[in-house]
């Protein structure tokens, strides 16, 4: 067709036959797929965390389906990837920001550095040109895996090189294709460095380079749907290594040194000059408590990544010692329980709230939880002469620094149970022998203080998640010099200085940079131990905070994730005070899987504050002004959820 458009001639049959050949193919493709009758299903496509349900006919092929070409499910899955397509009616084709071009009957395509010969090529179903499911991961640079009902379009590995050679070591360099996370850590018999890409797959025909002073370096599919790709370096002799990150999360360097070797080949960067210095973000104080959650470290020798910054020009004084003005959160303690005729009083140093929920496991139980609160004595077992009352048991259920004080009500029959504050540090619980149905399985919170207003957090709990930390900086922006670990944090820990004035009951999954399971641990692993401590502490709302990335530098705003029905609401009411706290375009409310999201049992979101990788709202991440702007934002909106969720002004019994 192109020809017959661009040749020179004068015959005014030219454009009639033009337009004949094009029925013929379009007359043979729909006779072919005619007699093969293609099935129509939905699949859904996953990618970079993001879900779309997409329309697909099925082939000879078990791997691959058609995709109509103009969907705007493309559009958005390139975008996810930071690159555009987009539909040519007049020639029928599919191109990519990549400069590739998938086209009606076209046989050959270039993927991934190779010409490859499709086995399905773009044709013609029910009047629509549909393009062949692997043939984004030539226009998109991906890797395109259909597995049930489902398709997997992921980012993959590029390259692998060994650069900056000297007499005592090297670098190995791994490039993917999009910015992504990764997990290095050491293992043992024989001692390795393992280096895990998340969401990371790896492309045909792959090559691994070589290195005559390092052994064979191993990279393998360790997952598929979703990816993982692992690199495997062996520490045979005394071969050393060391894990540094780019600014950009493209690039995945290995400092790889050997015997006479001084110091790490790349630990005093080129061109520093030109580097700005990393951001200080100063703790607000140690009132803020670091999650007791007990996770078995691994290996000693685990490696950690290391970010390339500049460090702060600070005062060396200053770095060991504590600020003179930090204030020490004074501990709340149960002072005495004991039995008043048939109620049991408990006394506290200062009013408290709690939370208490009905349980049954082989026994029925009522259960009252205490956060923040210290019982010297440790447990205690006290008899009961109350009828339907077995026994109640005291004991101090979690420790520093988050402690929890639990009473456990031994019930032998399903009878109610009231507590009723009383001179604001009393809490009195009562056993009318009132019976209830044994299949109302309640919970509800509660508060000493009589005037305690449930319009703010009322005594519930709520955890607060930094995205990231720790060995995952997440993202970086290079011309701030400032990670997405660092934001993240900075505004959760003013977060919670300000939901604690409003009453809420605060858990922080980290307080500091750290992993919140340790370092070296899978991305599943990791996020686990973060949902997992919002539901042992039975909070009641979950809020996960990050900053986003792309690798289109113009996309910007902020978005409010969500997955359970729960979430939607929580999302929705929290919205308007986001987009106050940022000030940026709203993205929506986006419905995504997020695994902390799908595997807590609150209402949960997570929260993209803005994209540091956009250099307007990079600069605005970097300022403690808009981290504290955004802070707000979040409280107020979370004061209207509460006040629009938590209505009786008074504890519930």
């Amino acid at each position: 067709m192109t020809q017959y458009r661009n040749r020179k001639t004068s015959n005014p049959k030219a454009p009639l036959l033009s337009s004949l050949l094009l029925l013929l193919v379009i007359a043979l493709s729909d006779s072919c797929w005619a007699q093969s009758a293609p099935e129509k299903s939905t699949r859904t496509i996953h990618c970079m965390g993001q879900t779309w349900k997409i329309p697909v006919y099925s082939t000879s092929e078990e791997d691959i389906v058609l995709l109509k070409g103009d969907d705007n499910v493309l559009t958005q899955v390139a975008r996810a990837l930071g690159q555009s397509v987009s539909w040519s009616t007049s020639e029928t084709a599919l191109s990519s920001s990549l400069g590739k071009s998938l086209a009606l009957g076209q046989t050959e395509l270039d993927i991934h550095g190779r010409t490859e010969t499709l086995k399905v090529v773009p044709a013609i179903v029910n009047g629509a040109v549909h393009i062949p499911s692997n043939g984004l991961e030539g226009l998109l640079d991906a890797k395109v895996t259909v597995k049930g009902q489902s398709i997997y379009v992921e980012p993959i590995l590029r390259s692998m090189a060994y650069v900056e050679d000297s007499g005592s070591g090297t670098n190995l360099q791994i490039l993917t294709s999009v910015p992504v996370r990764r997990k290095v850590f050491t293992l043992n018999s024989p001692k390795r460095t393992v280096i895990d890409l998340v969401g990371v797959a790896i492309p045909n025909g792959f090559e691994v380079p070589s290195h005559n002073m390092v052994g064979e370096v191993r990279v393998g599919q360790f997952q598929l749907t979703p990816a993982i790709t692992r690199v495997v370096i062996p520490m045979e002799g005394k071969l050393k290594a060391n894990a540094t990150r780019s600014l950009d999360l493209f690039e995945h360097s290995i400092e790889l040194s050997w015997p006479g070797s001084r110091r790490p080949i790349a630990s005093a960067p080129k061109q520093t000059s030109e580097r700005p210095k990393a951001i200080e973000i100063k703790p607000v104080s140690e009132t803020v408590r670091r999650p007791a959650i007990k996770i078995k470290p691994v290996d000693d020798q685990q490696d950690q990544d290391t970010v390339a910054l500049e460090p702060v020009e600070e005062d060396p004084d200053e770095r060991s010692a504590e600020p003179d003005t930090a204030v020490v959160q004074e501990r709340t303690t149960l002072n005495a329980i004991n039995w008043e005729g048939s109620r049991l009083k408990l006394s506290f140093s200062q009013p408290v709230g709690y939370q208490w929920a009905r349980v049954s496991a082989g026994q029925e139980r009522f259960v009252i939880d205490f956060p923040g609160v210290i019982y010297p004595k440790k447990k205690v077992h006290l008899d009961s002469g109350v009828p339907g009352l077995q026994a109640v048991r005291v004991v101090q259920n979690m420790p520093e620094p988050q402690p929890i004080v639990r009473l456990v009500c031994d019930l032998e029959a399903s009878i109610e149970v009231e507590a009723e504050g009383s001179d604001e540090r009393i809490l009195y619980l009562s056993f009318p022998g009132r019976k209830v149905s044994n299949a109302r399985m309640d919970k509800g919170i509660g508060h000493t203080s009589k005037s305690y207003v449930a319009s703010t957090g009322g005594g519930r709990t709520i955890c607060i998640d930094a995205g990231h930390g720790g060995s995952d900086p997440g993202a970086l922006n290079r011309s701030v010099g400032v990670n997405e670990k660092q934001v993240t944090l900075d505004i959760c820990l003013k977060l919670a200085e300000l939901l604690k004035a409003q009453g809420w009951n605060v858990i922080l999954t980290r307080s500091s940079d750290r992993d919140v399971s340790w370092a070296g641990s899978t991305a599943k692993q990791e996020l686990g131990a973060r949902a997992r401590m919002a539901n042992d502490y039975g909070a009641d709302l979950f809020v996960s905070v990050h900053a986003n990335a792309s690798v289109n530098a113009s996309i910007n705003g902020t978005s409010i994730h969500w997955y359970k029905s729960t979430d939607y609401r929580l999302a929705s009411l929290l919205e308007n005070g986001v987009m106050s706290g940022t000030g940026r375009k709203n993205r929506g409310l986006v419905k995504n899987r997020f695994y902390v999201l799908a595997h807590t049992t609150m209402p949960a979101v997570l929260i993209e504050t803005a994209f540091l990788t956009n250099s307007t709202e990079g600069k605005l991440l970097a300022s403690p002004e808009y981290r504290t702007r955004i802070a707000r934002g979040i409280a107020a909106g979370l004061q209207v959820y509460a006040s629009k969720t938590y209505s009786n002004p008074t504890a519930r019994k």
